[in-house]
């Protein structure tokens, strides 16, 4: 990794790789490295942007499963899961069917125009 004036006064960068086959690391039909992918990743990010794209791609994803749950806890749920959504649309149901009833009503009588 190079940076800085190597020819002329203009700000460069370069980096250099002795062969191109440390993607694979020499091993073909066998699955690639995953550190040397990252490492010719890192460098395109480097040599094509100066925003900090390689400093958030080195920060870690941290692993955070959710809590277990109790039992109780957790049939509570998968009934609140299956019968919400059923009593909701029937509550929607009810107060359709009595709306309409009442448009219905008032559509019937005599000064309706």
């Amino acid at each position: 990794l190079l940076e800085g004036a190597i020819v002329g006064s203009q700000k460069s960068q370069m980096v250099v790789v002795s062969d191109a086959d440390f993607v694979i690391n020499q091993q073909q039909g066998q699955q690639v490295q995953p550190d040397n992918v990252n490492f010719m990743v890192n460098a395109i990010d480097f040599l094509s942007d100066d925003t900090g794209l390689v400093e958030l791609r080195t920060k870690g994803i941290a692993f955070r499963p959710l809590d277990e749950l109790e039992d109780g806890t957790r049939t509570m749920l998968k009934y609140l899961n299956f019968l919400l959504p059923i009593l909701l649309i029937i509550i929607y149901g009810i107060f359709r069917m009595q709306k309409n009833k009442i448009t219905s009503i008032k559509r019937m009588q005599n000064d309706y125009v």
